[in-house]
């Protein structure tokens, strides 16, 4: 066997091995159950969540633009 055929077989049985570890992995944490759950779920009605260290603004001056020197001197 000559080296480029042992480096084929050799990285063919890592990427089945690989992908055997995903599989499994996706079995044992339920990746495959309720397939058909993500599509409904984006219909349900739900109040957004806001973006991780945001703080929710002020909704009466949400859509006001501020006057000249109103922020305090910052851009």
């Amino acid at each position: 066997m000559s080296v480029g055929e042992v480096f084929f077989i050799g990285w063919s049985l890592l990427m089945v091995i690989i992908c055997v570890v995903f599989f499994v992995w996706g079995w044992e944490s339920g990746q495959f159950k309720h397939i058909e759950k993500a599509k409904y779920e984006m219909l349900q009605e739900k109040e957004p969540q806001p973006w991780p260290g945001r703080e929710k603004k002020n909704h009466d001056t949400a859509g006001r633009k501020e006057a000249p020197g109103e922020n305090g001197g910052k851009v």
